[in-house]
């Protein structure tokens, strides 16, 4: 008989970013990622309507809300590319850092997301 794998991460400072995603009068999903992942899955429209993001630290016990970092990575990506924001993900970020705009607010920038 073939176990699930474990969720456990393998290093003591790993984190997991938990994504919940709306499917409207069906619920809400949630995936499990990495910081990167999380953040080129949302870039490349892989969600329907994302909700909220947390950052899961199991060897601290910790969970903390991750949305706010999540969504200014993704303008500072957004920026540097050239890109406009995916509209699937547009009113994630709007709720999270208020109505954007073509550049980033360099008061807002944080280049350490993802880093413990």
């Amino acid at each position: 008989m073939e176990l699930d794998p474990s969720i456990e991460p393998t290093r003591n400072d790993h984190k997991v970013y938990v994504v919940v995603d709306g499917f409207g009068h069906n619920g809400r999903i949630f995936r499990e990622r990495d910081v990167e992942t999380t953040v080129t899955d949302l870039m490349s429209e892989q969600y329907v309507a994302p909700v909220r993001v947390v950052a899961v630290n199991p060897a601290e016990h910790k969970i903390e809300g991750a949305s706010e970092d999540i969504a200014l990575e993704i303008l500072r990506r957004a920026d540097l590319s050239g890109q406009e924001l995916p509209s699937s993900i547009k009113a994630f970020v709007d709720n999270y850092l208020g109505a954007t705009g073509s550049t980033l607010r360099p008061a807002r920038t944080r280049t350490n997301v993802g880093t413990d």
